[in-house]
């Protein structure tokens, strides 16, 4: 494949997500919403028309590898092994943790108030919309997983792996420069998340890592920050700034990357399925190629 075809494959990968993003966002205004108001996103009209343009997207990309492409799925790296779940159990736990310090250590300074919510009991009445809400960030873990970190790989590994994770990065900060409202720390926060991604997913060579670490950072969000308004565990006041939010994503991301590198070790391996091109995907089961 020549250096031409691959970046037109992958931009033509991207340009299904831009106008699929864009006609579901021209929807949700039809209905009185704005998709780039988080809170506003966990409205069942809203979360159904998300959850269908994500799955939309994802599956779009899998025909364009099989047919465009000509590799099978597995090429993106499907299997998980006892190794593969540790790694996401310790994200996270890491998460997790990293989420109740950095809470604790902001109202102990007199920033936030933090308390146990009282919406929780009302949302164990809720447990269609929770389920759809975890439903849709399920869905978006899937689409960009496999846009931003498989497509994106199987298609430019042979530029280089640096290249790879320069573009997984710039491209997916560029998307959602154009999905969301943003500030220079919310940059920042997209940033240092997808460089966590796109690292657990060339090294652990497993898709699935990186859509449990982004369904679990995705979470988190929802549960711990209170961004959706709706789910979470705690009641902050006043809300996290950008700038919290990505104090802690930078702080949590170092530690997940250093959970990483520390078991899966700091190279790039052979495929991960033996029907899949050489050189294609990186697999921590295979003879390391460095």
């Amino acid at each position: 494949m020549s250096d031409a075809a691959a970046w037109v494959r992958v931009l033509a990968a991207v340009g299904i997500y831009v106008v699929i993003a864009l006609a579901t966002a021209r929807l949700v205004r039809r209905v009185g919403s704005d998709l780039k108001d988080i809170g506003s996103r966990t409205s069942p009209k809203v979360a159904v028309l998300g959850l269908v343009a994500n799955l939309t997207i994802a599956g779009l990309v899998l025909l364009m590898l099989v047919l465009v492409d000509g590799m099978p799925v597995t090429t993106l790296g499907l299997d998980v092994d006892a190794v593969d779940l540790m790694v996401i159990a310790g994200a996270f736990g890491v998460g997790a943790c990293v989420a109740g310090a950095f809470l604790l250590v902001l109202r102990r300074t007199g920033r936030v108030d933090v308390r146990r919510s009282t919406r929780v009991g009302r949302a164990r009445g809720d447990v269609g919309g929770a389920m759809l809400t975890v439903a849709v960030l399920a869905a978006v873990a899937v689409q960009e997983e496999v846009l931003y970190r498989g497509y994106v790989t199987v298609n430019l590994v042979h530029l280089g792996w640096a290249l790879v994770a320069v573009a997984s990065i710039v491209l997916f900060v560029g998307i959602h420069l154009l999905t969301n409202r943003f500030t220079a720390a919310q940059v920042a926060s997209w940033t240092g998340g997808t460089a966590v991604l796109i690292l657990a997913y060339l090294i652990s060579g497993s898709l699935w890592v990186a859509i449990a670490i982004h369904l679990g950072m995705d979470l988190l969000n929802v549960v711990a920050f209170d961004i959706v308004g709706q789910y979470s565990l705690v009641a902050i006041k006043p809300s996290l700034t950008d700038q919290n939010r990505a104090l802690y994503r930078l702080a949590s991301g170092t530690l997940i990357a250093l959970l990483l590198l520390s078991t899966y070790g700091a190279h790039v391996a052979t495929p991960v399925s033996s029907s899949a091109p050489q050189g294609t995907v990186p697999c921590h089961r295979c003879t390391p190629s460095l």
